[in-house]
This record gives structure tokens, C-alpha cells and sequence, in this order.
């Protein structure tokens, strides 16, 4: 009973002081967290909102700048002063390639000084059709011709964002349009009509879905007066355009928000009811310079985040933090209980002393680990019967000497001064923990061990107890399990090898292109040929495009095929030679561009393991590219050498050419892709990712490194074998 009262006094006196620190701490931690969730978040929604808004301001810079371009091409002018039927022929012309290079624009038109649609096109079908004369329509008394009307030379009007209406009622299915205008002048300065592009807003909001979080949060897209242009679903959007939806607004659903969003500032964020809004603005003005709209026409581009998407975090961190409290509560009361069991017994030990040194001992000599025990001094005081069989000392040896009897040479230069360390903070630790430690025999040899210091107190007196563990039977285990290792990685490589054949179902698909392609470039051919006196310069250039891209298309195809076939080529390893291989490459490309001047070094008998054939298709492409990359250098240089890196060989292909954006070295050995302009380096974008076929067919690595305009280095290694 009065050991038991002891005992529970201890733990208290131990574990609530470490209890309260530990739940104070956590407590911290948790609402830190939460501070930073919070922030993560919102740093979050305010990116997405201000990168989508910057999208769509630079889609109405683009809207702006294209009515300008109409109103200032020659036809137009002569349109202007000379409204004949040969120069609205020009200009109708003009509105239909305008329309088919951009199919985002719905209607084309212009309207002449009295607000009469003067020409119109509509895209129908994805067609551009001319509509006829007598289905033209008076605007003159629609607010966008009247403000256009309003407008200086090189204004732009932009309109609020609306559903398209014909002949006054809404155009079903619903048409979200925006109207951009520019007034037209003669060279006098008399207003002669106005250009009206009407422009298709489901790209504008296709483009912002793609900012969705998702995960419950929404993106919503409103206009000055709070009207949902995107909205949460149909029912809610363009309110202002129907009567029974007048109710679908902010300032009804939010008016607490609507209220901060009206407070002039660009960027914010605002709650109600603890949902969360991050909202920006965007002036219609701002991004058409010179420009002019309705008043106070501008959108408001949101970031919509539901209580229960807010609440739903918090919760996941509170787990986690209760997890975590759980955790150190056990172990506190494990430690704390251990240490209140430690105080119990050291109170009850000066009544056992005698039993306790006789139960010491019999541990010591049944102990499966040599122990040796030392005073301060370092002198061996007492040893079991696995130290003396370890060791190959007896009792006698041992007991006397100093320590360091059992340490090799190597190891006792610094051992006193360790020693001294350990004596002035005795605690149960580990000897060495970050060095490999060895036991000195009688008969020479060193045997790997690991060794745990722990103090020891008799009466008055001292000691340091050293555990000893022979450890040659793990580190034999280690060798094996890494021998294990390396032979898993081995079946692993030939495991992703196996896997790239299923990619040589793209060499059928590859193969069934060819013949449709041939006859295309053929026929357009033949059609050149046969009817060029029926042919204007217009068809004749696309039918030459259209043989272009046929045979842009083959050249794509044979490096799918080139890409297939490697996927399917059997592996033969041999010694190879890649210094001769390189020079077999380097001599074809000379005989090709034979005016070209490359410095070429070459490190000789550099030998690989490796598939002589694909070998040859890997050098072929990287040195390729590099002489194709320097066509542009004045002192083009071209390096191939091999060096041994962390016990690997390393083989490097280095140029002085244009180089590249390392940001982009992820897509670098992906088939089709390209990081420099076809027109200034040409090619299929297939070479890379052919290499990177070979390099996972031998086994091996590639990587790159490059800066644009100093050239780049592709580095591999061929595995084993």
C-alpha cells in the first residue's frame, strides 16, 4: 500500500507538468496551422481569381484591337469614300475571311450613318454567310449604335455582357455575346457608320471554368449590377434578361458581400455566413485603352468556398492534432510511468543492495551480448563469459587493462577524449552512433560491433557498462539483401522494358495513316497539275498547303514508326565502340551540309555494353541535334566523352548551340515535343523521345542540362547488363 501511494505521487509529480506543457503546445501548433490553412488558402483563391481575370483582360484587348484592324484596312476606306457596290464587294469579302480565320465572332457587320445594316455576316453551321439585302436590319435605335455614334476616331465601345437578340426577342439557344464597335469617318471627319463585331461569350466562359477549383468551390463571373453571368447552375444566370429571374443577384443572395465589393477595391475578400468570397474586378476601360462602354461597366470575377469546404479542412487538421495528442498522452504515460517505477525503485534499493548485486551478476554472465564493465579511469573492472569468448582473452586478461585493449589502433586517438565526454552526461546511448565501430581480438582481427553505454552505480562508485554486440552476421545480411536489391532493380528495368512493347501498337496505327496521306498529296498534286488554268493564286496556295501538311503528317508518322520499331527491336549486347559510331554520324552529316564548320572532339576507345543498332539510332538523333542547334554559331563545337560518376559511366553529348529553358526540360523526351520554332529549327519532335526508347531499352538514365544561347549537354548511362 505504501509503495503503491508512492508510486501515484511520483507519476503526478512527473506527468502532469509534461501533460500540460505537451497540451499547450499542440494548442499552439493547431491554431498555427490553422492560421496558415487559411492562408494557403486564400493566397490560393486570390492567384486563381487575378490569373483568370488577366485572361480575360487580355481576351478583350484582343476584341479591341480586331475592330480597329477592319475599320483600318484599304477596302474599308475605300468603302468610306466611295460607298460603291465593287468597294462594298472588297469589303464584304474582307468581313468573310476576317470571320472564317476567327470563328469566335457570330456576326460581322457594318452599319452605315443612318444605323442601317449595311453588310452582315453570320456564322451558321460554321459557315460564313452573307445575309441578303433585303434581311438587313434597322439598329439606329439599339444602345450600342447610338453610343458607337457618340465615339471619337480610334475609340472602342464595348457593351455589357448580354444574350444575342433578333428582331427583339432573345435568340434561342441562349447566344452570350459581347458587342464590340468602332466608328468609321471619312477624310473630312463626317461619320459615315460604325463596325459591329459581335463576339461569342461562351469562349470568355469556357476559359473561366477552367479556373474551377472544384472540390465544392466554384468560379462565378457577375456583372455591375450583380447579375450572375456564370453562375452555380442555368437557372441562375442572366437575370437581367429575363423577368422571373430579377431575383437571381448578389445583393440579394449576399448583399453583405455585395456591400464590401462595392467599396472600390480590385482585388478582396469577403464572407457571409462563413462562406468565403475572393473576388476581383475587372473594368472594361481598363483593358480597351481609349475605349469607351456604359458606365460603370465592368465584371466581377469570384472564387466561391462553402462553409462546409472550410469546415472540412479545419477538421482534417483537428484530427490530425487530436491524433497527435492521443499519441503523446500514451507515451507520456508510458515514460512517466517508467520513471515513477525508476523512483520506486531506487527508494527501495538500499534494502536489496546485496541481492540486487548477485542478480547483476547472473545477468552479466547470461547475457547473449559481451559486456565489459569500466570505472571513470577507462580500467576494465568487469567482464561476462561472451566477452571472454568474443574477445579471446580470459577474465584474468582483461580485468586491470585499459580499455582500450579492445580497440584497434586506428580508433584510440580520440578515445579519451570521448570517454571524458560521455563521464560529464552518463546516459543510456548508443557508442559512435555515426561511425562504424570494431573490437580488437587477442589474435588481431576486428570484428564489427555495435556498442551501448550506460552508467552504472555501486555505492560510491561509478561505472560505465559497455554492451557489445558482434554485428558480422547483420552486415552479412545487409551485403545479401542489397545483393537482393540491386537484382530487384534488375527484373524492375526489365519489367519497364517489357512494358514499352505494348507501345508497339502504334506502329499499325502509324502504318494505316500512310496510304490515306499518299493520296491526299497526290490528288493535290494532280489537281495542280491538271487545272492550273482553272485554279486563282488562292487555290493553288491551299492545295500547296494542303501537300505540305499531308506530307508534314508522313514525316510525323515515320518518326512513330522509327519510335515503334525500337520499342520492338530485341536486345543484343556487345561491346560497342561509341567513339567510332559517333564518327560514322559526324562524317554522314558532313557529306550532307559539307559547307558547315563544326569543331569536333571525340574521346577515343570509349567503349559501351550495349545493342550496336540502337546504339547507333541514340548517337544518330543527340548528335543530330546538336549539329542542327549550332547551325546558327560561328564557332560550333561538339563534344563526346564518358566519365565515371558514383561508380557509374557517364556519357555526354555537349554543344555550343541555341540551348533551352531548363523549366521546360520535363517535356524534353516526350514524342512531338518541341521547345524552339519549327521554321527556325526544323523537325518532327520525335528524335528525343526516340533516344529516351533506347536509354529504358538498355537499362540506363538521360538527362539534360542547358541554358538558352549557351548550348546544352545530354547526359546517359546504359545500365547493366
Amino acid at each position: 500500500m505504501f509503495s503503491k501511494w508512492i508510486y501515484y505521487r511520483l507519476l503526478g509529480r512527473f506527468f502532469l507538468p509534461l501533460l500540460l506543457i505537451v497540451a499547450v503546445v499542440i494548442g499552439l501548433l493547431y491554431h498555427q496551422e490553422i492560421e496558415t490553412l487559411d492562408k494557403l488558402l486564400e493566397k490560393e483563391d486570390i492567384s486563381s481569381v487575378e490569373l483568370a481575370t488577366q485572361v480575360e483582360r487580355n481576351a478583350l484587348a484582343t476584341l479591341g484591337a480586331d475592330a480597329l484592324y477592319l475599320a483600318g484596312q484599304p477596302n474599308m476606306k475605300s468603302w468610306i469614300e466611295y460607298p460603291s457596290g465593287l468597294n462594298k464587294s472588297a469589303v464584304v469579302a474582307d468581313f468573310q475571311w476576317f470571320q472564317e480565320r476567327f470563328p469566335a465572332y457570330d456576326q460581322v457587320r457594318l452599319l452605315n450613318a443612318q444605323g442601317m445594316e449595311e453588310i452582315r455576316l453570320d456564322r451558321v453551321s460554321g459557315q460564313s454567310l452573307v445575309v441578303p439585302q433585303a434581311q438587313l436590319q434597322n439598329k439606329s435605335q439599339r444602345y450600342y449604335f447610338k453610343k458607337i455614334h457618340s465615339l471619337s476616331p480610334g475609340d472602342i465601345y464595348v457593351s455589357p455582357f448580354d444574350l444575342n437578340l433578333e428582331r427583339g426577342r432573345i435568340e434561342i439557344p441562349l447566344k452570350p455575346v459581347i458587342r464590340i464597335g468602332t466608328p468609321v469617318f471619312n477624310q473630312s471627319g463626317k461619320f459615315r457608320g460604325s463596325i459591329l463585331l459581335n463576339y461569342l461569350g461562351t469562349q470568355i466562359l469556357d476559359e473561366l471554368r477552367q479556373f474551377s477549383p472544384g472540390d465544392g468551390r466554384e468560379i462565378w463571373l457577375l456583372n455591375n449590377k450583380g447579375f450572375w453571368l456564370l453562375g452555380r447552375g442555368p437557372e441562375q444566370e442572366w437575370g437581367f434578361m429575363f423577368p422571373e429571374r430579377q431575383q437571381h443577384t448578389m445583393t440579394i443572395a449576399y448583399p453583405q458581400v455585395w456591400e464590401k465589393m462595392q467599396n472600390n477595391i480590385e482585388v478582396g475578400r469577403a464572407s457571409q455566413n462563413q462562406d468565403l468570397f475572393t473576388f476581383h474586378r475587372l473594368d472594361i476601360n481598363s483593358v480597351t485603352p481609349g475605349g469607351e462602354s456604359f458606365k460603370q461597366n465592368h465584371w466581377y470575377v469570384l472564387i466561391f468556398t462553402p462553409k462546409s469546404y472550410i469546415e472540412e479542412k479545419h477538421a482534417d487538421v483537428k484530427r490530425n492534432y487530436l491524433y497527435m495528442f492521443a499519441l503523446v498522452f500514451g507515451l507520456l504515460l508510458i515514460v512517466c510511468s517508467r520513471l515513477a517505477q525508476k523512483e520506486l525503485l531506487r527508494a527501495e534499493s538500499e534494502q536489496k543492495v546485496a541481492e540486487q548485486e548477485v542478480q547483476y551478476r547472473e545477468l552479466l554472465e547470461g547475457a547473449p551480448d559481451s559486456i565489459v564493465v569500466a570505472d571513470q579511469s577507462g580500467v576494465i573492472r568487469m567482464v561476462n563469459v561472451e566477452a571472454e569468448r568474443v574477445t579471446g582473452y580470459s577474465r584474468a586478461d582483461l580485468v586491470g587493462q585499459n580499455v582500450e585493449i579492445l580497440l584497434p589502433q586506428r580508433l584510440r586517438e580520440n578515445h579519451e577524449e570521448y570517454r571524458q565526454s560521455y563521464l560529464e552526461n552518463p546516459v543510456v546511448r548508443s557508442m559512435g552512433a555515426s561511425k562504424e565501430l570494431f573490437l580488437l581480438t587477442k589474435s588481431g582481427m576486428e570484428i564489427p560491433v555495435e556498442i551501448s553505454l550506460s552508467p552504472l552505480v555501486r555505492g560510491n562508485e561509478r561505472l560505465v557498462t559497455s554492451i557489445i554486440r558482434d554485428i558480422t552476421q547483420r552486415k552479412q545480411q545487409v551485403a545479401h539483401i542489397k545483393e537482393l536489391n540491386r537484382d530487384l532493380v534488375m527484373r524492375s528495368n526489365a519489367l519497364k522494358a517489357i512494358n514499352l512493347e505494348l507501345e508497339s501498337f502504334s506502329y499499325s496505327v502509324s502504318h494505316d495513316l500512310r496510304a490515306p496521306l499518299r493520296a491526299v498529296d497526290g490528288f493535290s498534286q494532280t489537281i495542280i497539275k491538271e487545272y492550273a488554268d482553272k485554279l486563282d493564286d488562292r487555290g493553288k496556295d491551299r492545295l500547296e498547303r494542303i501537300r505540305k501538311a499531308a506530307q508534314n503528317m508522313a514525316g510525323l508518322i515515320d518518326g512513330l514508326l522509327d519510335l515503334s520499331r525500337i520499342s520492338r527491336t530485341d536486345m543484343q549486347r556487345e561491346e560497342v565502340s561509341l567513339s567510332k559510331l559517333a564518327s560514322e554520324v559526324l562524317s554522314q552529316l558532313q557529306e550532307i551540309d559539307p559547307g558547315r564548320k563544326v569543331t569536333v572532339s571525340i574521346q577515343p576507345e570509349m567503349n559501351a555494353q550495349g545493342d550496336a543498332r540502337l546504339l547507333k539510332v541514340l548517337l544518330t538523333n543527340l548528335i543530330s541535334n546538336a549539329w542542327k542547334f549550332t547551325g546558327q554559331v560561328d564557332d560550333a563545337r561538339i563534344v563526346l566523352q564518358s566519365k565515371e560518376l558514383n561508380g557509374e559511366q557517364v556519357f555526354s553529348v555537349q554543344d555550343n548551340g541555341a540551348g533551352f529553358n531548363m523549366d521546360y526540360a520535363a517535356k524534353l523526351f516526350g514524342a512531338f515535343q518541341r521547345l524552339h520554332d519549327a521554321e527556325e529549327f526544323p523537325g518532327t519532335g520525335i528524335g528525343l523521345a526516340t533516344v529516351k526508347r533506347v536509354i529504358n531499352k538498355h537499362g540506363g538514365r538521360i538527362w539534360a542540362e542547358s541554358e538558352p544561347g549557351k548550348g546544352a549537354v545530354f547526359y546517359f548511362t546504359l545500365g547493366e547488363e
